[in-house]
């Protein structure tokens, strides 16, 4: 299928199962990223439900990031100003309705560069775990 944000092939035949085995090979767990942009809160519960009757206990609780560097132009569907806070919010209640253990990270933005779009991140008290910014290590709000 076309990649509409960068306008190339993605072939996809490297896909979750095929990831959850790669993390079982290294030891590692799993994080994946969902799509806020032009993905819909039901595809992201759907998928967080399918892999955690896939993974380890199937007790859930793996790290999900809530998009990634979505403050860009690039970006396909990503509303802006106080719209990305409720779309965050959105997502995060139907992922914490099929795995309350959710680590939620929002995506934040190089605090340089995108101040407005972190603060705006920050009005959603509990709605994530973590703010991640590009340049930074992860922060709990």
């Amino acid at each position: 299928m076309l990649n509409v944000a960068w306008g190339m092939p993605e072939y996809n035949t490297f896909g979750t199962g095929e990831f959850l085995r790669f993390c079982e090979l290294i030891g590692a767990n799993p994080q994946i990223a969902l799509n806020l942009g032009s993905g819909t809160t039901e595809e992201a519960a759907g998928w967080v439900k399918y892999v955690n009757e896939r993974w380890g206990d199937h007790s859930g609780g793996l790290f999900w990031e809530l998009g990634n560097e979505l403050w860009g132009n690039f970006q396909v569907g990503i509303p802006r100003g106080s719209a990305w806070a409720e779309r965050t919010k959105a997502f995060s209640e139907a992922i914490r309705k099929v795995d309350p253990n959710a680590k939620l990270i929002a995506t934040g933005g190089d605090a340089d560069s995108y101040p407005d779009w972190n603060a705006t991140q920050l009005t959603n008290p509990g709605a994530f775990d973590y703010l991640m910014e590009p340049s930074s290590p992860m922060t709990q709000p």
